[in-house]
């Protein structure tokens, strides 16, 4: 705590102007169809749409329109990411932090979902990195014990999604999935092509058995800033510099043979 009682800011990476997707992503969805790729999700700042209870930014809104429309001019299908991580001011000091509180959930978040459907449309789906380990002590630690951790803390385990993917086919039947999230933070290329190369086999492996799932989509098309860590760890298709890694060209490669029908 700081002098009088406020809360210190953490001593975090300065995000700046972030990767600069916001006033480049006409020409990146440009550099993403010309590696082959066909897909891009894409998220709706609720911030930024609602900075005011009750009171929607018409700019906001437009640019959010914009987006999927320079995609879709680019050759790519658009993915609506109805929340990633922040939130409206005015929502996070209703009750306990907004999601705590029931009428928070069952009034706001559920209108603004609901504007989010009618306006942009929106699928939902999960996104997986890893699993923990609970200790005895109920700290956590990477799982599985014993591989490699990568720069995040934790252990890309591709095995792990393909649990996820058969416990919600059995969970849900009959409803498709759509694997939203899913990437590994380093700059080892070769081991993180690796990696996704065995996540994309085990969703491959799921389709086999006749798992409904509808797409997956790789984090992230552009390096971006990390809360944690800020610029440091490289998730990106290309860098910010716009560099494609030799990732790109695994990731067309299961892209290609729908893009031909």
């Amino acid at each position: 705590m700081a002098a009088g009682g406020t809360v210190a800011i953490l001593d975090r990476p300065q995000s700046g102007d972030g990767n600069e997707f916001a006033p480049r992503f006409a020409s990146d969805f440009s550099i993403l169809a010309c590696l082959g790729l066909t897909h891009h999700r894409l998220s709706i700042e609720w911030a930024r749409i609602e900075p005011r209870e009750g009171q929607r930014d018409a700019a906001a809104i437009e640019h959010s329109r914009a987006v999927p429309s320079a995609a879709c001019d680019a050759g790519l299908s658009s993915w609506v990411c109805v929340h990633h991580f922040t939130l409206p001011v005015w929502f996070i000091k209703i009750g306990k932090d907004g999601f705590h509180d029931d009428h928070a959930r069952s009034c706001y978040w559920a209108r603004h979902a609901a504007f989010c459907a009618a306006t942009f449309g929106d699928l939902i789906g999960f996104s997986y990195y890893s699993a923990h380990a609970v200790i005895r002590d109920l700290t956590f630690a990477p799982y599985p014990t014993g591989e490699r951790v990568g720069p995040g803390g934790y252990v890309p385990w591709s095995e792990g999604l393909a649990f996820v993917l058969h416990r919600l086919a059995d969970e849900l039947p009959g409803r498709p999935l759509l694997v939203c999230e899913h990437g590994v933070g380093t700059d080892d290329d070769g081991w993180g092509r690796e990696i996704r190369a065995s996540s994309l086999g085990h969703v491959a492996h799921a389709l086999a058995d006749g798992i409904d799932v509808r797409g997956f989509f790789h984090w992230t098309a552009v390096d971006n800033y990390e809360w944690q860590h800020g610029f440091s760890i490289l998730f990106g298709i290309l860098d910010r510099d716009r560099t494609p890694r030799g990732l790109a060209e695994l990731l067309a490669g299961y892209a290609r043979p729908k893009r031909r029908k």
